[in-house]
């Protein structure tokens, strides 16, 4: 399809149609995005997404061999945007709007190597980004978390079982001394 929907209605049926500046009175962003570009742009369709990434990769090698190396992706859930991050992780460049991010290794990469750390011994872990300490609680599977002490409001130290302690920081939480402080605490044994 191509298309922007603001909510559940057409870009062009939004209100945006009237916006004195710029006015979208077409929701197909291939036609918008084309002129801009002075290239043709291409189609992921959802159909095509959620047969998974090598089926993503592949469409696109034959959009790009038909001269379309730019595309519109229908992702229409989170697990869309994941999966379309997974298939696009190579890239050097991807655009589009943030939940694109969601798939990405910069979100989920490291739980590969917080798995690996904590078999290996390691009995101490901080974690930034709120994808990213999903993504390594995810990896880890504790059977509990207990709240510990508060490091800064809303971020307390966990025990993750006997031997592991984290500190889970979103990017909104923590103040500049963050990581000094949680490691003195988790130190302590905290």
């Amino acid at each position: 399809m191509g298309h922007l929907f603001v909510g559940d209605r057409l870009l062009s049926e939004s209100g945006m149609q009237a916006h004195p500046l710029t006015p979208m009175t077409d929701p197909d962003l291939r036609r918008w995005l084309a002129p801009q570009l002075g290239l043709p742009v291409g189609h992921l369709p959802a159909s095509i997404l959620r047969q998974g990434a090598p089926a993503i990769r592949a469409h696109l090698a034959a959009e790009t061999a038909a001269g379309r190396g730019h595309l519109i992706a229908d992702a229409l859930s989170d697990d869309d945007l994941r999966v379309l991050g997974q298939a696009l992780a190579d890239r050097k460049l991807i655009t589009g709007g943030s939940g694109i991010a969601l798939g990405l290794p910069a979100n989920s990469g490291l739980a590969p190597t917080a798995r690996a750390l904590v078999a290996g011994g390691v009995t101490r872990l901080i974690t930034a980004g709120g994808e990213t300490s999903g993504a390594v609680v995810e990896a880890l599977a504790p059977q509990s978390l207990a709240i510990g002490p508060e490091i800064d409001p809303g971020v307390p130290v966990m025990r993750a079982g006997p031997d592991l302690v984290l500190a889970l920081k979103s990017g909104n939480f923590g103040a500049p001394d963050f990581f000094a402080k949680a490691a003195a605490l988790m130190e302590r044994g905290q």
